[in-house]
């Protein structure tokens, strides 16, 4: 073992308090006010380039006092008001309102100044708009390297010209002009009646060929849950489906969520497929087919070191604008393969048509394949050399439970559970289309004699699944939220299943908002830590899902009132993660700085905490049967694709 070492400092956009109006691939993040004063943080991106830095309203040349912000999915209203043309009146009467939406295409900024006063007002409206073109991965990374641009007038319009893509700004109800120092402000001057309004709207459109995805046509309910007489859980339902709706790409093979805002408005597999997953009993099946059509037409088919490209892999994200050369898609994820392969199984299980799933069973075998030379006779392993990640996504965060960092390469422990979940639901779906399911179960079967033999640790009296395997194959003693990713995946035994159910409702896990990344008593420990204490929605929701799957209802509902809880106190959206301390040391959750949001598995956890609290023996029912069991009930067939038993 090597001797602790600190994590690397990552000082992250602070993005907790931000508002945005999101309609992928557009979006526009803000403060709670409605400007944009952080260059890392704030501006309008469309695809993958940020091309609006700031945005600054002026009133007569004063600025807005903040009142209250309302946000509903693409559009953000911000009211404010205008004290300096209130006079010698000791009560505000000059109101100012800042309306935001979003589109696919482009955006519009109303401002409407209202008059209170019995007085007509002579007042100026400015609002001055810094245009800059930059790849969101600079930006994020507080490097912008903005590329050349040109700004030109065409009649009213002004054009924001940056060669292979372009952005056109236009006003109604005021004028468009471009300052010395390249800045556009749109301006109206007028005399208010009393009691009247006065304002104007800017308009953006973006066109931009380059783009590797466009919206996709949303339906009217992302989820299709009956509402219940749950406050807290039913606004979250609403602002998840708005949400969902609102991350919605289309690269040609059918619906995909996009990951989350701001920075991952593109295929992310890890997250699309997680989230099409979940969305499974709300009626998600066409997202389903649509994220696993994409991912297939991108599997990889050779062998690049620099990508991390094998054949049978599925890719784990497409490559943005700012990401360095070379080709489109990126590779490492270990988890992204066998996610697909899961996710597969488990739309067929649940209704997706045979003639859809079978031209994808040819990329399940490849898929296969892949899994079985990852894992050998071995575990599905992070290699530094090849830049391989899981969730997680740095290997230091893999710390026993002293602290000290674990040698590499490491085999998470999550990763074992869906190596084998989806060696067995392959066999289970080859099987049924005629095809050879055997080496699927031969594969899941040594992962599960492996794991009994290596994982299992005791520490203080308790026995639990270890972190994860390091390079020695020694057991990384920490206790972690991951071993609730295990239930459901038939790498264990039933008691083995109840054994973890009770700890996930540990006080060192359970913080009453959702399962902390890391338990309490371990020495990396930190509440803000996104990975060792911090609490991710999609975990908790994945634990739930399976708990569900396995009838250990009475869990999976303490587990699911925990997020609504959240839910609750977050207004029904929540981000990708959020700090770990209890519900007996806050009240709501705390935020992380960067942590981002809406973020499409966030939204998606919805779905099983609704089964999980409304009728968990229904939706124990609804969830996808396990493909294969260790003892504990017979394998569930869906009928033979071609009309067998």
């Amino acid at each position: 073992m090597r001797e602790v070492q600190p994590l690397p400092i990552v000082r992250p956009a602070l993005l907790h308090g931000s508002r945005t109006a999101l309609c992928a691939p557009t979006l526009l993040c803000s403060a709670e006010d409605g400007s944009m004063p952080d260059p890392a943080a704030h501006g309008v991106s469309h695809g993958d380039w940020r091309w609006i830095r700031s945005m600054d309203l002026h009133v007569d040349g004063g600025e807005i006092e903040h009142i209250a912000t309302s946000d509903d999915e693409d559009r953000v209203i911000f009211h404010g008001i205008a004290r300096q043309l209130d006079g010698h009146e000791p009560v505000a009467q000059v109101v100012v309102e800042r309306a935001r939406h979003a589109t696919p295409d482009g955006f519009s900024e109303r401002v409407t100044l209202v008059n209170g006063r019995d007085v007509p007002l002579a007042a100026r409206l400015d609002l001055t708009i810094e245009v800059e073109l930059a790849p969101l991965a600079g930006v994020r990374a507080a490097d912008a390297a903005p590329s050349p641009i040109e700004l030109r007038r065409d009649h009213d319009d002004v054009v924001v010209d940056g060669g292979a893509r372009s952005m056109r700004l236009s006003v109604r109800g005021g004028s468009l002009e471009v300052d010395e120092d390249g800045r556009i402000v749109a301006a109206r001057h007028e005399i208010v009646r009393p009691g009247d309004w006065s304002g104007l709207t800017v308009e953006a459109t973006f066109v931009d060929d380059s783009l590797q995805a466009r919206a996709a046509i949303a339906p009217t309910r992302v989820i299709a849950l009956p509402h219940t007489r749950r406050p807290a859980l039913d606004r979250w339902v609403e602002r998840a489906s708005g949400d969902l709706a609102d991350l919605l790409l289309d690269a040609g093979h059918g619906p995909y969520f996009a990951a989350g805002a701001p920075w991952d408005l593109t295929l992310v597999a890890r997250d699309a497929l997680i989230a099409a997953r979940l969305l499974l009993p709300a009626g998600g099946g066409g997202f389903a087919e649509g994220t696993l059509r994409s991912l297939a037409a991108l599997q990889g088919t050779a062998h690049d070191p620099s990508t991390g490209e094998q054949p049978g892999r599925i890719p784990h994200r497409l490559r943005r604008a700012g990401d360095g050369d070379g080709a489109a898609r990126i590779f490492q994820a270990m988890d992204a393969t066998p996610l697909w392969m899961v996710l597969l199984h488990d739309a067929w299980r649940a209704g997706m048509p045979v003639e859809a799933v079978e031209p994808l069973v040819p990329a399940l075998e490849a898929a296969l394949d892949w899994l079985a030379s990852a894992v050998g006779d071995d575990f599905l392993r992070l290699d530094p050399a090849r830049q391989d990640h899981d969730w997680r996504g740095t290997l230091g965060a893999v710390r026993h439970h002293d602290g000290t960092l674990a040698d590499e390469p490491v085999a998470p422990v999550e990763l074992q559970g869906l190596a084998c979940l989806a060696a067995a639901s392959a066999a289970a779906l080859l099987d049924a289309f005629g095809r050879d399911g055997e080496p699927g179960r031969a594969l899941a079967a040594g992962i599960r004699e492996r794991f009994r033999a290596s994982f299992w640790v005791l520490r203080g009296g308790t026995e639990f699944p270890a972190m994860a395997l390091d390079g020695a194959g020694d057991p990384v003693d920490a206790l972690c939220s991951s071993i609730g990713q295990l239930v459901g995946t038939t790498l264990l035994t039933l008691r083995e299943e109840r054994r973890i159910a009770a700890l996930l409702l540990d006080d060192r896990l359970s913080s009453g908002f959702g399962l902390r990344s890391l338990a309490t008593d371990a020495a990396a420990y930190w509440p803000l830590a996104p990975y060792a204490g911090a609490v991710w929605p999609h975990e908790t929701a994945i634990a739930i899902e399976g708990l569900l799957r396995r009838r250990m209802l009475a869990p999976a509902r303490a587990l699911a009132a925990q997020l609504e809880r959240a839910a609750g106190a977050l207004g029904g959206q929540l981000p990708e993660c959020y700090a770990g301390y209890g519900f007996d040391e806050v009240p709501s959750p705390l935020p992380i700085p960067g942590a981002a949001g809406p973020r499409a598995a966030s939204a998606a956890s919805v779905v099983p905490v609704h089964g999980g609290l409304v009728a968990p023996r229904a939706s124990a029912r609804a969830v996808a049967p396990m493909p294969e069991d260790v003892g504990a009930f017979p394998l569930l067939r869906r009928a033979d694709p071609r009309g067998g038993a």
